[in-house]
Parts: C-alpha cells; sequence; structure tokens
C-alpha cells in the first residue's frame, strides 16, 4: 500500500463518490458545487482545494503559462528534456514514457513529438492545464489522478518515468513512498529520472528574494527536505 493513512485520508472522499453515483439524478446547481468544490479563490486566484496535497501554486490560466514558460527556460538550460541516456529506445524501441506530474504537459508534447515511435502518458492531480486533443500528438496521452493514492499501472509498464519539480507538493514521506511507486512501475533495465531545483539563488533582486525566503519556508516547515536535487536510476 503506497499510503499507510490511505484509508483514513480518503474517507470524505468516498462519502462523496457514494452520495453521487448517479450524476444524472442531480441538477446543475449540485454538479456545479461538485466540481466548485475542487478549488478555492484566495487574492483571486484559483487553488487546488485538497487536504492531501501541499501543492502551493495557483490553479488558473496564468499559472499554465508560467509552467510552459519554466518548461522553455528548463529545456534551454539543459539543451534538451532529459539527460536518461533513452534516445536511441525513444527514437526506436516503441518505448513507453510516463512523466509524473506533469502540469500542462509540455514535457510530454515535447517528447511526442520529437519520438514519434515512442509512447508518452503525463498524469498529474488536476486536468486544467492539459493539451487538447486537437492539440497534441496522437502517440501522448493525460490522466488525472492524485498521486498519493499510487500511480494506476502495472508493475513494469515503462521504460522511462520521468518526475520533476514536485517538491512543493509532498512531504518527504511521501516523497518516499513515490518513489517506490515509481520503481514499481518501471522495467527492469528502464530508467527513472527525477530533477529537482535548489532555491539557493545568487545575485536577487527585492522580488525574488521574497520568492525563495517563501521557497526555504516550505522546504523547512511543508515540503520535502533538501536532499533530492537530480536523481538517475537504471533499474
Amino acid at each position: 500500500m503506497l499510503n499507510p493513512n490511505k484509508e483514513t485520508q480518503t474517507n470524505s472522499k468516498r462519502k462523496i463518490f457514494n452520495q453521487y453515483k448517479n450524476y444524472d439524478e442531480l441538477d446543475i446547481n449540485e454538479v456545479s458545487s461538485i466540481l466548485l468544490d475542487q478549488y478555492e479563490i484566495i487574492g483571486g486566484r484559483k487553488f487546488l482545494n485538497n487536504d492531501e496535497a501541499n501543492y502551493f501554486m495557483p490553479s488558473d490560466e496564468t499559472e499554465i503559462r508560467r509552467l510552459e514558460v519554466a518548461h522553455v527556460l528548463k529545456r534551454y538550460s539543459w539543451k534538451g528534456n532529459f539527460r536518461a541516456p533513452v534516445e536511441e529506445t525513444l527514437k526506436n524501441g516503441k518505448a513507453t514514457v510516463l512523466d509524473v506530474g506533469c502540469g500542462a504537459g509540455c514535457w510530454v508534447l515535447d517528447l511526442g513529438y520529437d519520438f514519434p515511435n515512442s509512447t508518452f502518458v503525463g498524469i498529474d492531480i488536476q486536468s486544467s492545464g492539459f493539451p487538447s486533443v486537437k492539440g497534441r500528438p496522437q502517440n501522448t496521452g493525460f490522466l488525472e489522478h492524485n498521486l498519493l493514492s499510487g500511480i494506476p499501472f502495472p508493475d513494469e509498464t515503462f521504460d522511462y518515468v520521468h518526475m520533476s519539480t514536485m517538491w512543493p507538493a509532498l512531504t518527504k514521506q511521501q516523497y518516499i513512498n513515490v518513489i517506490h511507486e515509481l520503481v514499481r512501475v518501471t522495467k527492469s533495465n528502464g530508467w527513472i529520472e527525477i530533477v529537482e531545483s535548489d532555491v539557493d539563488i545568487k545575485n536577487l533582486g527585492n522580488s525574488m528574494k521574497v520568492v525563495q525566503d517563501a521557497c526555504k519556508f516550505i522546504y523547512i516547515n511543508i515540503s520535502v527536505e533538501r536532499w533530492i536535487i537530480f536523481v538517475l536510476l537504471n533499474l
């Protein structure tokens, strides 16, 4: 079991699901209430309303644009989208690839276009940022799923598993649990790539210092400790 407290943590959700099994019996106001309860508005920004998730960034169009810009900058800085030695496999091997916490799906889209012989799947706790079916290559797919409930795929499904910038969303124990799940769904001799950032930025202006201080507060008080920077695992 991924989370020893899973039964307790999901009781409230089960009550909701049991109460609303037959959606066709609800009127529009009841359906809207269910959907709206997934989010809360703080300072004019929409945030995910989920007691299990620690993710503190907004969930709106502005945040989607930020994720897209961050992806482009990261790709430029790294001169590519990955460091695992999987390029030949992606080109020729019809590989299956998973991106955990895919956000707006930029990484999945990039690799889907670059490697049409492989299949790429992104999962995230919310689907609001997922690209439309018409706006993505046919070898890509996206699934809304809470990672804290485990990864919804059988053992040894993927040749390559990628996870980036998940420290704001997970406690240390949750992070450890997720790594166990990454290992479980990765094939023997497959690759797992985990990339996280360090918030010790140099030569900051006043605004960025506020951002850095906030990130350090999350590191210390809420999120995973600063023990993951860059990891490549060959199973």
